[in-house]
C-alpha cells in the first residue's frame, strides 16, 4: 500500500524487498513513478537505484517497505512510456503487418491495438494491420489469442514462432 499512498503521492524514496520466482529476496531503493495493471496484476514503474535503470515490479513480490527521506521528481517520460505498451522492456520486432479475417475485422478494426497502427481494407471484407514497433511476447500472444483469424505476414521469424507454440498447443491437446 505504501507504492499507492505515500511513496508515489509524496515521491519519496522507498526500501523494498523484492522477491522474484526461484531467486532470492534483494533489497532496493526505488522512486515509483507511477503504479499501474497489466495482465491482472498491479505493478509500479520505478526508478531502480541498484540497478540505475527503469523497472516495473509486481507488487505482490515486494515486503518489508520503507519509507526514507529523500524525496524525487517525477518523470512524465516514464508516464508516456507505459502509453508504449512496452512497461516490461521486451525485445521489440519492427515492420509488422498482420490480415485479419472477415469475421473478426469489425472486432479488430474497432480500437488501436499498438502504437503507429495503420489498417487498410482488404477486398475479402477482411483488414491489414501495421504497426512500426511491437513488443516481440505481445504480438505472438495477440495473434495467437484470435485462433487463426489474425495472420502475421510479417515478420518471418516472428511467424515461425508463433507457428512453433500453435504446433505445442496442438500436441498438448490431442484429439479424444
Amino acid at each position: 500500500m505504501l507504492f499507492r499512498s505515500l511513496a508515489w503521492r509524496q515521491q519519496r524514496r522507498l526500501r523494498i524487498t523484492y522477491t522474484r520466482p526461484g531467486a532470492a529476496p534483494v533489497t532496493r531503493d526505488v522512486d515509483v513513478h507511477a503504479v499501474f495493471l497489466a495482465e491482472g496484476a498491479w505493478y509500479a514503474r520505478v526508478y531502480c537505484h541498484m540497478r540505475r535503470d527503469l523497472r516495473s515490479l509486481a507488487l505482490h513480490r515486494v515486503s518489508d517497505p520503507q519509507l526514507l527521506e529523500p524525496g524525487f521528481e517525477r518523470s512524465p517520460q516514464v508516464a508516456a512510456s507505459l502509453r508504449s505498451q512496452n512497461v516490461f522492456d521486451y525485445e521489440t520486432v519492427d515492420d509488422i503487418i498482420v490480415q485479419c479475417s472477415a469475421e473478426k475485422a469489425p472486432l479488430i478494426g474497432e480500437r488501436e491495438w499498438f502504437p503507429g497502427q495503420e489498417v487498410q481494407s482488404l477486398p475479402d471484407g477482411g483488414i491489414e494491420l501495421r504497426f512500426p514497433q511491437v513488443p516481440r511476447p505481445l504480438l505472438v500472444r495477440w495473434v495467437l489469442t484470435y485462433g487463426g483469424h489474425l495472420v502475421l505476414r510479417r515478420p518471418a521469424a516472428v511467424a515461425a514462432e508463433i507457428r512453433r507454440a500453435a504446433a505445442r498447443l496442438l500436441a498438448a491437446h490431442p484429439e479424444a
